[in-house]
């Protein structure tokens, strides 16, 4: 088996199909970085996209740049030569857009590397309805309240009203 097909079967076995963070996630966010490179993708893209997310299905949201990073390394190590491993691990954990290391912000930086900083903007997920999609399934894989859905929901899609965004969130149950 060459090195991209297992890149991809250790990271698919740690998400869920579908999802705000699931597999079909994964593949926007492959199709979005080739996009921005105009090229196939390297090992260590393949890599960094793969697994940027994997520790959320069973870990949650909470620093799930550090976990992900953590078991790409468990992952990986071996198939790619230790350096590689550690630039996809830096990628991983500087990804997160909603959570910028105070130590890069300090220096100015808000990735340690460009593998970092091309992962970041294709995982953002450009198009507005991948967007909406997006943020409506992680609201409601987050909040149990519908209310709350709302309100999650409507401070990212502000051309939305309450009502059209309640009907969104009602044609997914």
């Amino acid at each position: 088996m060459n090195t991209r097909t297992e890149i991809v079967i250790r990271a698919k076995k740690h998400y869920n199909a579908q999802g705000s963070h699931g597999w079909e996630h994964i593949q926007e966010t492959l199709r979005a970085l080739v996009r921005k490179v105009g090229r196939a993708l390297t090992d260590k893209e393949l890599a960094a996209v793969c697994f940027h997310d994997c520790s959320q299905r069973d870990f949650g949201s909470e620093d799930h740049e550090v976990k992900s990073a953590d078991i790409m390394r468990a992952e990986l190590i071996g198939l790619l030569d230790t350096e590689a491993v550690e630039e996809v691990a830096i990628a991983i954990e500087d990804h997160r857009a909603s959570k910028r290391n105070e130590r890069l912000l300090l220096y100015g930086m808000l990735h340690r590397n460009n593998l970092g900083a091309h992962l970041a903007e294709a995982d953002k997920g450009r198009t507005r309805d991948t967007m909406i999609r997006r943020t409506l399934q992680y609201a409601q894989e987050n909040y149990r309240d519908i209310e709350y859905q709302i309100s999650a929901v409507s401070k990212y899609l502000t051309e939305y009203s309450r009502e059209e965004i309640r009907e969104m969130l009602n044609k997914k149950k």
